[in-house]
């Protein structure tokens, strides 16, 4: 088996948590030598984040990739992807938007449920603190809540690419 070095499957732009805009990390991408990409910005999310983008953008989202594979045409494949955030109680919001016809759906774990709330796998320390003593600091318990929710995503058969397998060890500096 060998590793795919000339293309990238999950790159997020100004939409999401990125800067650039997408022709630019095309530019980018052909100037490193990569032969495909895939935008993956966040998906937007039932609820307000910093790191989504808006359900509102997600037109314009479609319309700018369409426009940079236009434009890159013959240089560099761009396919058009999201990365979906699956969080089992919004299964139907997830498939709606998968349902707009999308190249790639990277699923992604950043939160899972604990003492009635959604916590940030990857958010700030004291975040994941919460999240690993509603797992009653057991992070054998959090790990597999975080590898069957990520399992539940894919049985659902919405998506092609998994993300962020590590981000759960994150803040594990204590190796609990």
């Amino acid at each position: 088996m060998s590793i795919d070095t000339t293309s990238d499957y999950h790159m997020h732009t100004r939409y999401s948590d990125g800067s650039g805009k997408i022709n630019e990390m095309a530019r980018a991408a052909v100037a490193a030598g990569l032969r495909q990409i895939t935008v993956t910005d966040h998906m937007p999310l039932p609820f307000a984040t910093y790191y989504a983008m808006e359900h509102e953008q997600i037109h314009s989202y479609r319309r700018e990739i369409a426009a940079a594979q236009k434009q890159f045409d013959g240089q560099l494949k761009i396919g058009r992807g999201l990365e979906a955030e699956y969080i089992s109680e919004f299964r139907p919001w997830i498939k709606e938007i998968s349902e707009m016809g999308w190249d790639q759906l990277l699923c992604s774990i950043h939160h899972l449920p604990g003492g009635g709330k959604l916590h940030l796998v990857n958010g700030s320390l004291e975040e994941f603190t919460r999240l690993i003593e509603h797992h009653d600091n057991d992070g054998e318990k959090l790990c597999r809540n975080y590898y069957q929710t990520l399992q539940e995503g894919f049985s659902t058969g919405l998506f092609q690419i998994a993300g962020h397998l590590d981000i759960i060890k994150k803040f594990n500096a204590k190796n609990i």
